[in-house]
């Protein structure tokens, strides 16, 4: 009896063994863990130009317009007037001040005083004031024209007197400059005038040369 019980008690517990397998087995196996979420990708960032953080060149200011130059010129030559038919020789002088507001033209208000004898030895003088226009060629050549308005003046030979008269008067002109050192020129001058004298109906016209000088007092001349 003891020996039944000793050998059965072996398989009874291999048959407990075999029916725990078989719960376990019978049990379903665990679900797998779901899959992880996926990692959200970083929104992209927009790229910045190259040199974006430095600040943008200002542009560069305008260079000023120069001012246009104003001169005074001052010259004097020898001179040859009629009067009526009685020839006058003396000199002529003249003083102006003017703008050259291009490299071609330039403008000149201008004063020029004559005195002179005639071949009987009486005194002749006259004086203009008006205004002049020069076109500038080739740089050292100008040709120009001008009006103003005349007093001549002639003296009595037996009274100690002036007799005085007026009118209109024109001119041409032409120049050449012969040295251009920097702010100034050296030229000669050449003229043809005539007047018109009121008081006896008669012309009063000649030609000069000579020679001046003309110097920049501001701004800067255009060559």
């Amino acid at each position: 009896m003891a020996l039944a019980a000793s050998c059965i008690a072996p398989f009874a517990s291999a048959q407990e063994i075999i029916e725990n397998e078989d719960e376990q087995a019978e049990e379903p196996a665990p679900a797998p863990p779901p899959p992880p979420s996926p990692t959200p990708k970083p929104a992209p960032v927009a790229e910045r130009p190259p040199f974006a953080d430095e600040p943008s060149e200002a542009p560069k200011p305008l260079p000023a317009k120069p001012k246009p130059p104003v001169g005074i010129r001052v010259d004097a030559g020898y001179a040859t007037r009629r009067l009526f038919t009685i020839p006058v020789s003396g000199v002529d002088m003249g003083l102006g001040v003017g703008v050259q507001p291009k490299p071609f033209a330039a403008v000149w208000g201008a004063t020029r005083v004559f005195y002179g004898n005639t071949e009987y030895g009486l005194n002749v003088f006259s004086v203009r004031l008006g205004g002049e226009g020069e076109l500038v060629m080739f740089d050292r050549v100008r040709v120009g024209a001008g009006l103003s308005a005349f007093i001549v003046g002639v003296g009595r030979y037996v009274r100690n007197e002036t007799l005085l008269s007026w009118g209109p008067e024109a001119r041409l002109t032409a120049r050449v400059d012969l040295l251009q050192p920097t702010g100034f020129a050296i030229f000669a001058r050449g003229a043809l005038e005539g007047a018109y004298e009121i008081y006896d109906d008669s012309a009063f016209w000649g030609m000069t040369a000579g020679i001046g000088v003309d110097f920049d007092v501001a701004g800067k001349r255009v060559r």
